[in-house]
């Protein structure tokens, strides 16, 4: 593992922390026992595989709340989740994996954890045509042929419909991927939720999609904290007016106890710079701008590279509804300028840094394997070719980004200026909370992303992770159209074994392959005017010399990944 945040104790601190006992002393504003975590996604849905979820930061902010088989820790490593329960590979023809979830793994609300929350996950995310389901969707759902488990049992068998498994196979029901089915059947009245998987347009699956997409949102009120039943060491215990979100100890866990009695999250609903000028923030990861705030008194900070690759999306609506119009627009973004700004930018950041290693991206997702990414890097260039098309007439182009970035600022005037010229009038939409589904309104035609769309901390050295949400909206119907083609490459690429079997039987390297495959998929995602990468996002990470066990956070599970680990 990577070097962690430094952790210096201080004077003051260690004073502190020896009176706590006795005095109720506090650091800052905050109160010793509690913990102020910042991060910049909205954190609007506690459901992470929806849309909203994915894409606003709540796999940041809930990975030891709604654990499963695997998580992503703060490097991006996926990992396995043997607390939440076992997984056992069975190679064949087809290949079969059995999971068996912890016989002592129960909600929040005593209610055991069962396979049927295994079938309502693969109900809600697999790609399907029509999916009532605002889900993000993984390539290695459409992998599997049945899953098999008698009802409430603990232990399913999943079949997959090949000998081979698909790259992303630890992380199909990792955490945040497993709500709990009884709550949706409480509310919706369906029991059944076999039935519902070989149901195509009834009545019980519109009630389910609809709880699913809607039920668990955190940006309605009231709100009904009853169903938002745990499966990790913490639990929500309060949602605030003001957007912070609290958590508490989860009596219900069956592992180590959390060492944090409360941990409060500051999402950018809630303020969170001037949560953080006002002391009440202890750790925090930001992307890194020069409107941030000065790091807090007794407090270590860096700014780091993360594996969130940045990238201009666009709408498939209204005016970019037609592809040529898409790559009429995607040919005219002034990349070599924006790399200019990024590389100029990055050296100033770098005097006030203790690291950085920014670069700027060969693939549209992070590559965690290093001949992989040399061999992309030395052949991998856009085909950025001129259009004989004749350019539209003044066309207007909403382009949102996150308030209060003055990087995404400049890059979007860098865009206006060039783009121009190619009938487009480019305007900056400063939006303060947004997540991955503005583009599919009327008022938005493109906005910056990070890696599989995230608002906030994102990325993964999991390639596999890296290919979700590849469509402006979610993973679109993969059985008509420019999705087809699109799809056909997501599969290929998550086929590909290329760490684990480098040399196939008949002698041909697999990181070769699975080069061209990443190269040739990247060109077909700028061919289809979905998306452009621009540059790899730097992040703003600070902790409380008081607090322990905090590392640095590189990927979509930020610095919260061991929350239930830290300690004071």
């Amino acid at each position: 593992m990577r070097n962690s945040v430094l952790q210096r104790i201080g004077i003051t601190s260690i004073a502190c922390l020896l009176s706590i006992v006795f005095s109720g002393c506090t650091l800052g504003n905050q109160r010793s026992d509690v913990v102020g975590y910042g991060l910049d996604g909205p954190v609007i849905d506690y459901n992470t595989s929806t849309v909203a979820g994915y894409t606003g930061g709540s796999l940041a902010a809930f990975p030891r709340v709604n654990t499963g088989f695997s998580y992503v820790d703060g490097m991006g490593n996926r990992l396995a989740d043997t607390e939440f329960g076992t997984v056992q590979v069975k190679l064949g023809k087809p290949t079969r994996v059995d999971m068996s979830i912890n016989e002592h793994a129960q909600f929040s609300d005593g209610q055991p954890i069962t396979c049927d929350d295994i079938l309502l996950s693969w109900l809600a995310r697999r790609p399907q045509k029509n999916n009532l389901f605002h889900a993000m969707s993984m390539p290695g759902l459409s992998e599997i042929s049945t899953i098999t488990c008698d009802p409430h049992s603990k232990h399913a068998k999943i079949v997959f419909r090949s000998e081979q498994l698909p790259r992303d196979w630890l992380a199909l029901f990792g955490a945040g991927s497993i709500m709990p089915w009884h709550i949706v059947s409480e509310k919706t009245g369906v029991h059944d939720i076999r039935k519902l998987l070989s149901d195509k347009n009834s009545k019980e699956l519109h009630r389910v999609a609809d709880f699913w997409n809607h039920g668990w949102r955190l940006d309605h009120s009231p709100l009904d904290l009853d169903r938002f039943v745990s499966s990790g060491p913490y639990k929500i215990a309060n949602v605030g007016d003001d957007g912070t979100i609290t958590l508490e100890r989860n009596d219900k866990w069956w592992g180590d106890p959390a060492r944090v009695s409360k941990i409060i999250i500051y999402s950018t609903r809630a303020n969170l710079k001037q949560q953080i000028r006002d002391g009440h923030v202890r750790v925090a990861d930001i992307s890194s701008e020069d409107t941030n705030p000065p790091t807090p008194e007794e407090s270590t900070s860096a700014v780091i590279s993360s594996e969130n690759i940045m990238q201009l999306r666009l709408s498939t609506h209204g005016v970019f509804s037609n592809v040529q119009r898409r790559r009429a627009f995607l040919r005219c973004i002034p990349l070599e300028k924006i790399t200019a700004y990024i590389a100029r930018n990055n050296e100033v950041t770098t005097t006030h840094s203790e690291e950085v290693h920014s670069h700027i991206p060969a693939a549209i997702v992070p590559l965690d394997n290093e001949p992989v990414a040399q061999q992309i890097s030395s052949w991998t260039t856009l085909d950025r070719r001129p259009s004989s098309t004749r350019p539209p007439r003044r066309q207007r182009v909403n382009v949102v980004y996150p308030a209060g970035s003055s990087h995404a600022q400049h890059i979007i005037k860098l865009v206006s200026e060039d783009c121009k010229s190619s009938g487009f009038s480019v305007v900056g939409v400063p939006t303060e909370v947004y997540t991955g589904e503005i583009l599919s309104s009327s008022h938005a035609q493109a906005a910056l992303f990070g890696t599989a769309g995230a608002v906030g901390p994102g990325g993964s050295f999991d390639s596999a992770s890296g290919l979700v949400g590849l469509s402006p909206y979610r993973l679109p119907d993969f059985t008509s159209g420019d999705a087809r083609g699109l799809f056909a490459t997501v599969r290929r690429l998550n086929n590909l074994q290329g760490e684990t079997m480098p040399i196939q039987q008949d002698g041909s390297d697999r990181y070769v392959e699975f080069a061209h495959s990443v190269a040739h998929f990247q060109q077909y995602v700028y061919d289809m005017g979905y998306a452009i990468p621009l540059y790899v996002q730097l992040r703003w990470q600070f902790v409380r010399n008081d607090l322990q066990g905090v590392t640095q956070g590189r990927s979509a599970a930020s610095v919260g990944w061991n929350m239930d680990r830290w300690g004071i």
